[in-house]
């Protein structure tokens, strides 16, 4: 598991709210989903556009058309979007943020970027190129403004999150934190999930490389 993962993983963990059955969207190789299944104690079903799922998941995986989530309504009790919406074409995301207010009756945890000005987008391109193009990811991206994202949650309650330390070095100077945004949005719901309280002090990964890695996000 790459440093920018365990990152995403260390915040995500600090706001947590012990959710029992999540969906993540666009999952990529399944990495992410795996961990929160396995460290959070939730059952984790993770989709994506395209087949690129790691072996050896334990958790469950689908292939969906970037729209539709062919759930029951309520099914969930949190989503998770991390480095996701940027990707779905603009046309298409008040669909899918309507089918999420659907399938999920409580939280959207969305890690994602926020640009200013032409210099920072050509940024997240770059950064987009060397994240995603040597794993099969997607690179074709429309990244998102404040206005934006406030347009396109409107119905939700939005709590921004601490975050920062993705990147390293000479790469955490060219690529800054303040490209990266960590958000929170929450729906009232008229019957909602009991939650469970589960925070973990320390997590073992085992990567879809066969590794293991042992890391203390709170030491």
């Amino acid at each position: 598991m790459r440093h920018y993962q365990r990152t995403l993983l260390h915040q995500l963990a600090q706001t947590w709210e012990g959710h029992r059955r999540v969906l993540d969207i666009g999952g990529g190789d399944g990495t992410i989903a795996q961990a929160m299944h396995d460290h959070f104690g939730c059952e984790v079903v993770s989709i994506d556009v395209v087949d690129r799922f790691a072996t050896g998941l334990t958790i469950e995986t689908a292939i969906y058309d970037g729209i539709h989530l062919r759930f029951e309504d309520d099914a969930f009790d949190a989503i998770t979007f991390n480095n996701v919406l940027h990707h779905v074409p603009v046309a298409s995301r008040p669909s899918l943020i309507r089918e999420c207010q659907r399938v999920c009756c409580g939280t959207i945890y969305v890690k994602d970027h926020l640009p200013i000005g032409a210099l920072d987008h050509l940024r997240l391109f770059c950064l987009d190129v060397i994240g995603n193009l040597p794993h099969g990811g997607m690179v074709k991206a429309s990244y998102l403004s404040e206005q934006d994202w406030h347009a396109l949650f409107s119905d939700y309650e939005r709590t921004a999150l601490p975050h920062g330390g993705y990147r390293t070095g000479v790469f955490a100077v060219i690529f800054p934190d303040r490209l990266e945004t960590f958000m929170k949005f929450r729906v009232h719901c008229s019957t909602e999930v009991p939650l469970v309280t589960c925070v973990p002090l320390s997590f073992t990964f085992a990567d879809p490389g066969g590794s293991i890695s042992i890391v203390n996000w709170f030491a």
